[in-house]
């Protein structure tokens, strides 16, 4: 008597719209069929229901749902492009929306997940959903990449659906929003202007620190990442001489420091564990350069010229070749040689362009 009455309200509710789009439904098994059809992939009769009800709207077919039946009486429902099933987990009917179908079905409940084939529904834990998917999935990818999947609906849901296609992608899956650490040493050249310098190529060494982010796009081989850095490099000292207009040989001190900032893109054709890469970046350096001691005559060493801070801007470029080697869940060591070039400012004192070669070493999560 309950269930005749509950299906009168649901066909009175549809009848007072006029219509009844087939857009949202609860599957009650195979004894209830009003209209519609069952899904191509799917088992059982459905009862439509339509939001658009006149005084008995609520916000969602959830609410709907639970005010004319119990979760204990559905198998599945819609909820505009949305599919949910419903399970009994520990004694208790909860919906999970359907994620992906096929040989293994994916489902999700806010953080929760569960992973259904052929044998049985699991539940993927944060503890456990790597060794449920390695057991579960029928992968012919290098399985030592699910190190990286991350728990996420986008990540399990390309490796199921990739899983189901017989691809099992899992370097893409394994791609996820970086951020990391580096040190390096550098070799710094600093070109002098010619008509200024008796010697135009002066060399100096520093040390610098670094922090990244990259993003994974979506794109097949070659991998293409989003990729943006910044960068100190540490005060370093380079020594000119020059003739000036009596044409003494004068002696300068020169010290140099900058920030950079760099996006730009990652390459990557790799597919293993073990991922060689190559970055290419325009590099914006903001740079100082004082002089300690001034320029000092080469004869007596004295002061001739005190100089004071120079500051300013210049664009140049960052190309890095590297490898990134994997040391846990989520952590990557990198070791990358970097070049960046930076070229003359209207406002820098003395150089038309420094260059830099790197040894660098970074860590990443």
């Amino acid at each position: 008597m309950k269930t005749l009455l509950r299906l009168s309200l649901v066909l009175a509710l549809c009848f007072v719209s006029f219509s009844c789009f087939p857009q949202d439904y609860v599957i009650l098994g195979d004894s209830v069929q009003l209209f519609g059809s069952v899904r191509p992939y799917g088992e059982g009769k459905i009862l439509h229901i339509d939001e658009d009800r006149g005084h008995a709207v609520t916000s969602t077919t959830h609410h709907l749902i639970k005010n004319i039946f119990s979760l204990n009486e559905i198998s599945e429902y819609r909820d505009g492009f949305d599919i949910y099933k419903v399970f009994n987990i520990d004694g208790k009917y909860i919906p999970y929306e359907e994620v992906v179908t096929g040989e293994v079905y994916l489902y999700k409940k806010g953080n929760h997940y569960l992973l259904k084939t052929r044998d049985k529904l699991t539940e993927l834990r944060r503890s456990n959903f790597r060794s449920v998917l390695n057991e579960s999935l029928d992968c012919v990818g290098d399985k030592k990449l699910m190190s990286n999947v991350g728990y996420s609906k986008v990540a399990l849901k390309r490796i199921v659906t990739s899983s189901n296609e017989g691809t099992c992608d899992l370097f893409f899956v394994s791609s996820y929003h970086k951020f990391g650490i580096w040190a390096g040493y550098n070799w710094m050249f600093v070109s002098l202007h010619e008509n200024q310098a008796a010697k135009s190529d002066v060399r100096g060494n520093s040390y610098s620190v670094g922090a990244f982010y990259e993003a994974p796009l979506p794109t097949k081989l070659p991998r293409l990442f989003f990729y943006a850095e910044i960068f100190k490099i540490f005060p370093y000292n380079v020594d000119a001489e020059y003739k000036d207009v009596y044409a003494n040989t004068n002696y300068l001190t020169m010290t140099y420091q900058s920030t950079v900032v760099s996006p730009g893109f990652k390459l990557t054709t790799a597919e293993g564990s073990i991922k060689p890469y190559f970055k290419f970046a325009p590099a914006i350096s903001f740079t100082r350069v004082t002089s300690p001691t001034g320029i000092r005559a080469r004869s007596n060493d004295q002061k001739v010229i005190d100089i004071g801070p120079q500051d300013y801007m210049q664009i140049g470029f960052n190309t890095t070749v590297g490898v990134q080697i994997p040391v846990g869940i989520r952590k990557n060591i990198h070791a990358e040689i970097k070049v960046f070039d930076s070229y003359r400012n209207e406002r820098a004192v003395y150089e038309t362009s420094m260059r830099s070669a790197s040894l660098i070493v970074g860590f990443s999560l």
